[in-house]
């Protein structure tokens, strides 16, 4: 059966009974009113419920309210950064593999691992082309070089999550010769990286909650991290954006983290980011 509904000025009772210090109940109705509903917030209320579901000690509604405004903007950083991400990796992938072989070579199984897994590619190429058939450069391709698609001009209508497929089908070479080329990381790590990165970015496009999430996906780390790091948990994600930014974006990157960080002093206190994590920022 399903939860009966209950209102606004019901909901803050309940926060209350629960020992949710509210100092300012018209902001707490507002709140809850027109930014953000009661479900949204129950994520980050249960971060605070000692074992009978009651709030721990001093905790407030505006120390809720911090977290999710910490996490709001996280979710932007990410978005952001993952974005610049996506292009580089994009084309990256698409350069190696066209030289290797040929800028139809996505048609071919021989260039890849698994054939069942380039065909899911096509199919997927295919449906992405008829879904962006108004796209002047789809178009071109379509009425100029007979329906043609180049996979430098595929990755601007493939998905980050698609493109990461294909990266992982690819031969080994041509993994080991893109890493070599543009990251000083192995082509396993670069493979891990881009997926989890993919995964972080859709919770962040989903506008899920990041801020003491156990993610799905496990962050390859370094043997001299893995017992400073659970590669699990938020700051795993946040370093590898870091390690796959190109350079120029990187001390930008690293001035977002802080400025959010000193901007929301409780959501600082409990997040898992190591005291020193800029210092793995390297």
């Amino acid at each position: 059966m399903a939860k009966p509904f209950i209102d606004i000025q019901k909901q803050i009772q309940q926060l209350k009974d629960r020992g949710l210090i509210i100092n300012d109940e018209l902001f707490a109705t507002n709140f809850l009113s027109f930014e953000v509903n009661y479900y949204k917030l129950n994520g980050y209320f249960h971060l605070f419920y000692d074992k009978s579901n009651i709030f721990r000690k001093d905790i407030t509604f505006e120390n809720i309210i911090e977290i999710y405004h910490f996490d709001l903007h996280l979710r932007n950083i990410i978005l952001l950064y993952s974005s610049i991400i996506e292009i580089s990796f994009k084309n990256h992938v698409s350069y190696i593999h066209s030289k290797n072989h040929g800028a139809l070579g996505y048609l071919d199984t021989n260039n890849f691992q698994d054939s069942l897994k380039q065909y899911d590619f096509i199919s997927k190429a295919y449906s992405s082309i008829s879904l962006n058939d108004k796209q002047d450069f789809i178009k071109h391709h379509t009425l100029n070089r007979n329906s043609e698609f180049p996979l430098w001009v595929l990755v601007e209508i493939i998905s980050f999550g698609n493109i990461s497929k294909f990266y992982k089908n690819m031969l080994q070479g041509d993994k080991v010769e893109l890493c070599k080329t543009y990251y000083q990381y192995k082509w396993k790590y670069i493979e891990n990286w881009i997926r989890c990165i993919v995964t972080i970015r859709n919770y962040s496009a989903h506008n899920m909650k990041l801020y003491n999430t156990s993610f799905s996906e496990y962050v390859s780390l370094y043997n001299n991290e893995k017992n400073k790091i659970v590669n699990n948990k938020l700051f795993a994600f946040m370093l590898i954006i870091y390690r796959l930014l190109p350079i120029k974006y990187k001390e930008e990157y690293i001035g977002s983290l802080n400025r959010i960080i000193n901007e929301y002093p409780f959501a600082k206190q409990n997040i898992d980011f190591p005291n020193d994590w800029e210092s793995f920022l390297i």
